[in-house]
């Protein structure tokens, strides 16, 4: 057991977990992926459909190498996600993007794909960019390639997933594990 400094208690395996990901979380919103051009900001993330928290969304979310989107039902998360994804592919159409989509729960798969594909019809970008982005989720456990009767997963630290946007819908649901 583990009695940390705030006078929390923890089993070890927990309190390494916890801070793996703390670390892991620091260091991707510090890693920057440099200002984006005014260019694609305003071609992209000005999308009158969108609120100015969604706009300033989209811009932040090419600037970090993690973004977080939070807020209750029919805030506009998924929609902010789609608007996210479409102004990632604007931006890299001549060599696209590799895109992950993943959520804890089949069911939870099925409802992004859903709104995802909902969404598109009305994203007001070309159908180039619409053609890529990408509405099928598997669960984060197929993702990662979970090892059955272990708590082992085939992609790890040591061998990442081959992606270059992973988006995980409801995190909320995992554990300190999954992440």
């Amino acid at each position: 057991l583990i009695l940390s400094e705030y006078g929390k208690l923890y089993f070890h395996r927990y309190w390494h977990y916890e801070q793996r990901l703390l670390s892991i979380i620091n260091q991707r919103f510090n890693n920057h992926f440099g200002a984006s051009t005014s260019e694609h900001n305003n071609s992209h993330a000005t999308n009158k459909q969108i609120g100015e928290d969604q706009k300033q969304a989209v811009e932040l979310s090419d600037r970090s190498t993690l973004s977080l989107i939070s807020g209750g039902p029919g805030t506009g998360k998924t929609t902010t996600v789609l608007h996210i994804l479409a102004h990632l592919i604007a931006q890299n159409i001549a060599t696209p993007l590799t895109i992950a989509l993943s959520t804890p729960t089949g069911k939870a798969a099925q409802r992004i794909h859903y709104s995802l594909s909902s969404g598109i019809i009305s994203l007001n970008v070309s159908d180039a960019v619409k053609a890529l982005i990408p509405t099928e989720a598997v669960t984060l456990h197929r993702l990662l390639g979970y090892k059955r009767n272990s708590s082992q997963f085939q992609h790890n630290r040591d061998n990442p997933l081959p992606f270059d946007v992973v988006i995980v819908d409801e995190a909320s649901m995992l554990d300190l594990l999954m992440f």
